[in-house]
């Protein structure tokens, strides 16, 4: 087993945010109910998260020693990862006995309807679609008023949606919440019950197989072919964006 992977100086952006775990508990503590609803859901537990730097250098020299799949799998398999003499793989197994999440099989029930959707953002009642950002529910958790006037289980649901797509997901907050994700958060129980971590772990095998050499590729490759002749190598350095939930692959290494 070769890394046939070619080392490259670069800087990365996490997108998983999980400072915000910090923000979101600090939001929830002020009403008793609110902290002890998300404390009962198979999310609770990670608000005691102590926060921590992403220290991407390290994570950059991980990922580029991570061996090249010629061919992405629908099965979603293991991540082999060659340091030295070692190899490291790291699948399904090592994600979900880091996080707790659980596996099986997904499902996608998706309805145009929201009635979470209705309740916080009521101007939306007569969209053909109810659809809502990040950013959208980032604003009612840091906007006083409105965090305030929601229930106290929607106040929770915005948490939940939160944590779920762009700091475990590391979705950017631009993003759209998958229908299905809203059509689920309704239930709590079939919340608690969904295989998050089959759901983490394919995000995050499809977004971080081959990140390393598919940047060098359209970056350090382009510059060095298009670069005057007495230049051997681009000055500026290559920046690329990591997402899932790369906090896991930081434990196990």
């Amino acid at each position: 087993m070769e890394n046939l992977n070619e080392f490259f100086d670069a800087k990365i952006t996490v997108r998983s945010l999980v400072y915000l775990l910090g923000d979101i508990k600090g939001k929830l503590q002020l009403k008793d109910n609110r902290i002890r609803l998300f404390r009962n859901t198979v999310f609770g537990p990670w608000l005691d998260i102590p926060c921590y730097a992403n220290e991407n250098h390290l994570l950059n020299y991980v990922l580029q020693h991570q061996v090249y799949v010629p061919q992405m799998s629908d099965d979603c398999p293991p991540i082999a990862y060659k340091i030295g003499n070692n190899v490291l793989r790291f699948g399904r197994r090592e994600f979900c006995l880091i996080t707790g999440f659980r596996l099986g099989s997904l499902s996608y029930v998706e309805k145009s309807h929201s009635p979470f959707v209705v309740r916080v953002f009521p101007e939306r009642k007569s969209a053909k679609k109810h659809r809502v950002k990040g950013d959208d529910l980032l604003y009612v958790l840091k906007e006083d008023t409105l965090w305030s006037k929601i229930s106290d289980e929607d106040a929770v649901r915005v948490c939940l949606l939160i944590v779920a797509e762009i700091i475990f997901m590391g979705q950017k907050p631009v993003s759209y919440i998958p229908a299905h994700i809203l059509t689920l958060v309704e239930d709590f129980h079939a919340w608690n019950a969904y295989p998050w971590g089959e759901y983490m772990w394919r995000c995050f095998y499809t977004k971080l197989v081959n990140v390393a050499p598919k940047h060098y590729h359209t970056y350090y490759k382009k510059k060095k072919e298009t670069a005057p002749k007495k230049e051997t190598a681009p000055k500026t350095i290559a920046t690329y964006n990591v997402f899932g939930f790369v906090w896991a692959l930081k434990v196990r290494f």
